[in-house]
C-alpha cells in the first residue's frame, strides 16, 4: 500500500488510477453485507459450515490491516495531482471503528471532500478534524462516530443512523439530516447555519 502511495507521489500521471484501485480494493474486501449476520446466526448448524465461517473471519481480519492502511493513504493524498476531480468511492463498505485521522508528522487533517459513503457501515469511526465538505453519507450507519471539529459543510446525512454521534465544534453549514436518526447526538458549539433537520429523530440530542 505504501509503495503505491510512493509511486503516486513520484508519478503524478498514475495518481488517479492508483487511488481508484485502492478504493476498489476496499469495496471488494470490506463490503457491508447483511448476509454476514445470517451466517453468524447459522454457524453452529453443522461443522462444515462453521469451519467455512471461521475461514471467512480470518480473511476479514487479515484484510482489516490493509484496509486501515489504505484509508490512511487516501486521507493524505495530494489532490492537486489528480487529473480530474476524482471522488473517493467508498460506498457500501464496512469501515466500523476505522481511524480516518491522518497519520503524519505534520498532523494535517484527513481529506475526504465529496467522498461517497453511501449506505456504508462507519459505526465508531474517527473523523476528528477531517475535511468532509459535501461528503455523501446517505443511508450510512454512523452510531457513535466521532466528527468533532470536522469540516462538513454541505454534507448529506439523509436517512443515516447517527445515534450518539459526536459533532462537537463541527462545521455543519447547509448539512442535510433529512429523516436521519440523531438520538443522543452532541452538537455542542457546532455551526448549524442552514442545516436541514426535517423529519429527524432528535431525542436526547444536545445543542449548546
Amino acid at each position: 500500500v505504501y509503495a503505491l502511495e510512493k509511486l503516486a507521489k513520484e508519478n503524478p500521471e498514475y495518481h488517479t488510477t492508483i487511488f481508484e484501485t485502492l478504493c476498489a480494493f476496499v469495496r471488494d474486501n470490506a463490503p457491508f453485507d447483511t448476509e454476514i449476520q445470517v451466517v453468524r446466526e447459522e454457524e453452529n448448524k453443522d461443522v462444515e459450515k462453521n469451519n467455512t465461517h471461521l475461514n471467512s473471519e480470518k480473511k476479514i481480519l487479515s484484510n482489516k490491516t490493509t484496509v486501515s492502511a489504505i484509508i490512511t493513504v487516501i486521507g493524505r493524498r495530494n489532490q492537486k495531482a489528480e487529473e480530474y476531480p476524482y471522488l473517493i468511492d467508498l460506498r457500501k463498505v464496512d469501515l466500523s471503528n476505522i481511524n480516518f485521522v491522518q497519520q503524519n508528522p505534520q498532523n494535517q487533517p484527513a481529506i475526504f471532500r465529496q467522498s461517497n459513503f453511501l449506505e456504508s457501515k462507519l459505526d465508531g469511526a474517527n473523523f476528528f478534524r477531517a475535511q468532509l465538505e459535501k461528503a455523501f453519507f446517505y443511508g450510512a450507519h454512523l452510531e457513535g462516530t466521532l466528527f468533532a471539529k470536522a469540516q462538513l459543510e454541505g454534507a448529506n446525512f439523509s436517512e443515516a443512523q447517527l445515534k450518539d454521534v459526536e459533532f462537537l465544534e463541527a462545521q455543519l453549514k447547509d448539512v442535510k439530516f433529512y429523516k436521519s436518526n440523531l438520538e443522543g447526538a452532541n452538537f455542542t458549539d457546532a455551526n448549524l447555519e442552514g442545516a436541514n433537520f426535517a423529519m429527524t429523530q432528535l431525542k436526547g440530542a444536545v445543542f449548546m
